[in-house]
């Protein structure tokens, strides 16, 4: 993979540093040489022909002196002239021709430079380019509770092709599709039956799959398969499309275009990986359209999000060695940031390792600077005394962290009364154990590891049945939520909180009752897993005039931009 544009590890105001050693060329500037290859090549051919044809009348000249010279008249040199004329126009019309055949049309540069408009910071150079252009979405049911349909019911905008692979027939505008599990049409084998738009622009709505928008609606293809559990439903569209529908789902359309920007960059980089892994191989499906991966058509496009997915066309992160980075990002940070180490067991392999950072304007200057000095925080602690102060920053609002004055900056969680037995349903869930735990009484319950950026990463809990250890912040954090208690964020609004905390950044206390623990409180911030980008931070760092390279920069460390196409 060719080495393309560093995202700025370090840089003043103004200037911007480059690869070490290696003159960057971007897309634009080949595309201009090679035009101009070509042009050059087509004025040579010209010329020469030019040349040759000069030749042969000035030899026609000299022998028309030498015989009729001093017959010549007025009416002849007419003639002569007209000939030589006639001789370069076909020539013209030659070059012309040749041009055309050989992909230099006209206008190409024009449309080229109006393609790269308004990506002046975000060029790269142009490879791989037999990337797949579609990807294919499971969708999931309302609510996203479950990936198998009972029954669809379709219908498009505009005229919409019905093709069960046996026939096509053309559906009115308005008219309903029903299918369901064990229709004649999904009969007589592996049936996939494929609906879509007549016009390209066009959308079908699924009427009772619904959405934050209403009733879902999509560009692109349906297919709809027959399994055992149900039916599956699947959106087949342009990468780029879906990145429309992924873009107001994740973050809100009104934030600044740079923000946008960045988050457009690490939509498309995750979907090439999917592309490259699929989520459900055994579906056909790349990913769904769920927070499992990326949320997807949850509230309706909008423009500013299209126009930033237009702006970085083509644009992914890679690292050092051009692989794909795993880009993940989350709502809103704590202040501190950590790395997948926090997932433990889960943690994907090579990626997002270089421990936890501090998300702070502090942090900023020091990496535009050069230096890492404030910004990188320790990677594991199993210390007690050290742990408690690893995660003592959440006693306090520092004014320097970017987030300081949003709700979930800071937010606290107080069980009264613990229900032990809901308790252990949660721990044999998380566990996956497969027999019923049957506790009455816990003596004691802590955090006993912390990783990068002070985020739990081992819970321990000892029973009159045991000793469970919990391992990783998601697991954490189902296990200490009740479904019950609400979550008071900073500026004293609630927000339920049904099955997961907001984040696994907390201090713990537990309350007594003899020997057994009745209930804990949390003094907690931050709202998602903590690893890849703060997307609230991220437009914060936008209003504050950060552009979309120093944002990923920020965030991803070592990280390069690179067209894909």
């Amino acid at each position: 993979m060719v080495a393309v544009t560093h995202l700025a590890r370090a840089r003043s105001q103004k200037t911007r540093r480059g690869i070490s050693g290696v003159k960057k060329v971007s897309g634009d500037e080949a595309d201009a040489i090679q035009k101009r290859k070509k042009q050059l090549s087509g004025d040579r051919r010209l010329l020469f022909l030019i040349c040759i044809f000069m030749g042969i009348e000035r030899n026609t000249k000299k022998a028309m002196t030498g015989v009729v010279k001093k017959n010549a008249t007025k009416k002849r040199r007419i003639l002569r002239k007209g000939f030589l004329c006639a001789a370069i126009l076909m020539l013209f019309f030659w070059h012309v021709v040749i041009s055309i055949l050989s992909g230099d049309k006209p206008g190409d540069g024009r449309e080229r430079d109006a393609g790269n408009e308004g990506r002046k910071l975000l060029k790269g150079e142009k490879t791989e380019r037999n990337m797949p252009y579609e990807i294919r979405v499971l969708i999931r049911t309302s609510g996203y509770e479950d990936l198998y349909h009972e029954c669809l019911e379709m219908q498009g905008d505009t005229e919409i092709v019905f093709d069960d692979g046996r026939e096509e027939r053309r559906v009115p505008k308005g008219e309903v599709i029903r299918l369901q599990k064990g229709d004649e049409v999904f009969k007589g084998g592996e049936t996939i039956v494929r609906i879509y738009p007549e016009a390209g622009n066009g959308r079908v709505s699924v009427l009772n799959v619904l959405r934050s928008q209403g009733i879902a609606s999509y560009q692109g293809r349906l297919e709809i398969r027959e399994v055992e559990e149900g039916l599956l439903l699947l959106n087949v569209l342009p990468l780029e499309h879906y990145l429309c529908g992924v873009l107001p789902s994740e973050m809100p359309s009104t934030f600044p275009e740079e923000a946008l920007k960045a988050q457009a960059i690490c939509a498309r980089t995750y979907a090439y990986g999917k592309l490259r892994s699929r989520g459900y191989p055994e579906l056909g499906a790349d990913l769904d359209d769920s927070t499992a991966f990326q949320v997807y058509g949850n509230l309706s496009e909008q423009k500013s999000c299209m126009d930033a997915v237009k702006a970085t066309s083509g644009l992914v992160l890679v690292d050092e060695k051009g692989n794909l980075m795993e880009t993940f990002y989350y709502s809103t940070s704590c202040g501190r940031g950590t790395d997948v180490t926090a997932w433990q067991s889960d943690a994907p392999t090579g990626s997002l390792t270089s421990g936890g950072i501090r998300i702070s304007r502090s942090a900023m200057r020091a990496m535009l600077q050069g230096s890492d000095h404030g910004r990188k925080e320790k990677t594991e602690v199993v210390d007690r005394d050290e742990m408690r102060k690893e995660a003592d920053f959440l006693l306090v609002e520092e004014t320097d962290d970017f987030e300081a004055e949003l709700p979930w900056y800071r937010w606290t969680y107080q069980v009264e009364r613990l229900k032990v037995d809901e308790m252990a349903n949660r721990i044999r869930r998380v566990l996956d154990l497969q027999e019923d735990l049957a506790i009455h009484d816990i003596s004691a319950m802590s955090i006993t590891r912390r990783g990068p950026g002070g985020v739990a990463l081992e819970l321990k809990m000892i029973t009159d049945q045991g000793e469970y250890v919990i391992l990783g912040e998601h697991g954490i954090r189902e296990v200490l939520c009740d479904g019950e208690t609400p979550v008071i964020r900073r500026d004293g609004t609630k927000s339920a909180c049904p099955s997961l905390l907001p984040s696994a950044f907390f201090l713990m206390e537990t309350s007594a009752m003899g020997e057994n623990v009745i209930g804990y409180s949390l003094i907690g911030g931050g709202l998602g897993h903590g690893i890849g980008m703060s997307q609230n931070a991220a437009g914060v760092m936008a209003r504050e005039g950060h552009d979309a390279e120093e944002i990923l920069a920020f965030f991803y460390e070592g990280g390069r931009l690179h067209d894909i196409r």
